[in-house]
């Protein structure tokens, strides 16, 4: 009897193991179908070389007049992320709205590379405001990118006037970088399924915005993600970041940060949740913590009509 279970068990097992690796195969070959394009085709910005990177980026207005604000994205995203505030923005200063490397229009680097750490990233935008020109900025950033609001800030303190950070990932460093380990192609598998162009992915983007969110279009998501996960090596070079030690001075050192800061969270974030906002504020020594009621992690896209005078009001 026992040896009948362990026949059964053995061949469940094996069942199994050539089902997996028939759905690596399968979905390594949609990667390989889907991402073709060029990072720069359709980008509506321009580019510049940064430590060698090609980096994409937008500017509205004159970054010599007066202090530009600088927007960094969140993970997996791209400065589009912040088209619902930056009409209204721009009428009173310059924007400068970069793509992190790896990630919207910039380069895909397929190795792990301190270029993605979060002093590598802060290390890219220094220069790339070095290349414009721009002495001091002020600093928004959204989840991921106000991690590396808060490294620049810490890194280079006299760059930077003031922060805005929405729903930020100060704390959490994020799981899954096991997956980048899994061998038979299921770590490249994977990392599609979950965070490129697979159908987890869309399903976690969908999940930033709050449960009844009417303002948070899935349609206006996908058609964002649809063209930045189609871009070679999208996939590679998220198994590339996932690959790449961690190297941050938060959060041990949020206490450091000396600008003025205002903490903007929303109050049905199920990424982060707002018990973070509110250790946030009361670490950083001169922070300002505004709920958005009815947003999720994406407020500046759920409730863009909120969030805009908040953050109007504190940079005046």
């Amino acid at each position: 009897m026992i040896k009948r279970i362990l026949f059964g068990l053995g061949a469940l097992g094996l069942v199994v193991f050539i089902f997996v690796l028939g759905w690596s195969a399968y979905t390594n070959g949609q990667i390989d179908a889907m991402e073709t394009r060029s990072h720069r085709d359709e980008a509506p910005g321009r580019f510049a070389t940064v430590q060698g990177y090609d980096l994409h980026y937008q500017v509205m207005g004159d970054p010599q007049n007066g202090v530009p604000l600088l927007l960094i994205h969140g993970f997996a995203s791209n400065g589009g992320e912040f088209r619902r505030l930056t009409p209204a923005l721009a009428e009173g200063r310059a924007i400068i709205i970069p793509d992190l490397l790896g990630f919207g229009h910039s380069q895909r680097v397929p190795a792990p590379t301190e270029a993605y750490t979060h002093r590598g990233q802060a290390a890219l935008l220094r220069e790339l405001l070095d290349g414009l020109a721009v002495a001091q900025v002020d600093v928004g950033g959204a989840s991921y990118g106000g991690g590396i609001a808060l490294q620049f800030a810490l890194d280079y303190p006299d760059r930077v006037r003031r922060l805005v950070l929405l729903d930020a990932q100060a704390y959490e460093g994020g799981g899954g970088a096991w997956v980048a380990s899994l061998p038979f192609g299921l770590d490249r598998a994977l990392t599609w399924y979950v965070l490129g162009g697979g159908p987890g992915a869309a399903r976690l983007t969908g999940s930033a915005c709050a449960p009844d969110g009417a303002t948070c279009s899935r349609g206006e998501f996908d058609a964002a993600r649809d063209r930045i996960v189609r871009i070679a090596g999208h996939t590679e070079a998220l198994l590339a970041f996932s690959r790449t030690a961690r190297v941050a001075r938060i959060p041990q050192e949020i206490g450091n940060v000396a600008q003025p800061a205002l903490v903007v969270w929303g109050r049905q974030d199920g990424i982060i949740a707002p018990e973070f906002g509110e250790r946030l504020a009361r670490e950083l020594p001169q922070a300002r913590l505004e709920w958005v009621e009815g947003a999720g992690h994406v407020p500046h896209i759920e409730r863009p009509e909120v969030v805009l005078p908040l953050i109007e009001a504190f940079l005046r």
